[in-house]
């Protein structure tokens, strides 16, 4: 599982760095759950991330049909993918959203995929539900799925998914379709999030200083990835009765 974290400007993309962020994503914590950095701070933030780091970046959510040929105007620098929500759209309007959004992102620069966010605590009372976008995903096109919150005062993501659940999503997937997780999660909720065999954990709250409106901050980035490495390795150890039964009788 690798660690993504969100950054506003150039400055929070060096801490990231520095602090051994595996993806640098591009994205306005002040402007809700996938706002989109202004052109420069863009342009500045791809400047300043290696060649060898992934770039992401937020675009907004699609509301209605036609917002999705909004989100993508003036992009002139390279990223890996692009990040681009669907928020209470039918099946049908998120299918021709999706659709769309794959080929608006191939030709950007670079020939971005393409992830889709689905909001795992409002998709209960609006939209299609978690497993039917990760569908409608797969079907369009579309390079991986994202499952975040669209409100970052309401909990964590696993206050509304159970472990289980993104799981069984995960095992339903294609082999080179990423899965992401996101939503205020905090270094304790990494273990669950290894347990879901996700392939990126994002984070934006728990890297800054305090908050995720403050700066991103390469030392908590560092605790991060530090506790990534630990929960990996504690997965790897097989359980004390496995252990025992491998040892020769007397």
């Amino acid at each position: 599982m690798k660690l993504l974290v969100s950054v506003a400007d150039a400055a929070e993309a060096q801490a990231a760095i520095e602090g051994g962020a595996d993806i640098i994503d591009a994205k306005d914590p002040a402007n809700g759950a996938l706002g989109r950095v202004s052109l420069p701070a863009l342009r500045a933030i791809r400047a300043t991330v290696p060649s060898g780091i992934p770039l992401s970046a937020a675009l907004g959510e699609v509301r209605f049909p036609n917002d999705i040929s909004a989100l993508f105007g003036g992009i002139d620098v390279p990223l890996s993918f692009v990040k681009v929500g669907m928020l209470g759209l039918d099946a049908a309007d998120c299918a021709r959203s999706v659709a769309d959004g794959v080929a608006r992102a191939s030709r950007l620069p670079g020939e971005p995929g393409l992830v889709v966010v689905a909001f795992a605590d409002v998709q209960g009372v609006a939209g299609l539900s978690l497993t039917e976008i990760a569908e409608l995903a797969i079907r369009e096109g579309a390079d991986g799925l994202l499952v975040d919150t669209a409100r970052k005062a309401s909990g964590s993501l696993f206050d509304y998914c159970a472990t289980a659940d993104l799981r069984e999503i995960q095992a339903n997937l294609p082999p080179e379709f990423t899965f992401a997780l996101a939503g205020s999660l905090k270094p304790g909720d990494i273990p669950a999030a290894s347990e879901t065999n996700a392939d990126v954990m994002g984070v934006r709250g728990a890297a800054c200083e305090s908050g995720r409106a403050s700066p991103v901050s390469s030392a908590a980035v560092a605790r991060l990835v530090e506790t990534m490495r630990e929960v990996k390795l504690s997965r790897r150890v097989p359980p004390p009765a496995a252990r025992v039964a491998s040892v020769p009788a007397p």
